[in-house]
């Protein structure tokens, strides 16, 4: 099966303003999507994953520029299965 080559990998994290322009969510299971929340829950993005391979689904988030440095959420769904995990953004 597709993704069950590892665990969900998020990278860069932490996320910097100034030295990235994207957070990279590989190794998903196939046909995810992933949001992208505030800690106080708002959600700010919702983000349909791409097959990649044999290495299972990836997911591209372009922080917008309203996005401030500080912690995230972010929920990964997949066939019913709900995986989380937090995302810091540094300035």
């Amino acid at each position: 099966e597709k993704g069950s080559g590892g665990a969900m990998q998020v990278y860069p994290n932490p996320y910097s303003r100034r030295r990235h322009v994207e957070v990279v969510f590989a190794r998903l299971p196939s046909r995810s999507t992933v949001q992208v929340y505030s800690v106080n829950g708002t959600l700010l993005s919702t983000l349909p994953a791409v097959e990649s391979g044999t290495s299972g689904s990836v997911c591209v988030w372009k922080p917008p520029r309203h996005v401030v440095p500080g912690m995230y959420l972010y929920t990964v769904r997949s066939s019913g299965k709900v995986s989380q995990g937090k995302l810091m953004v540094t300035p």
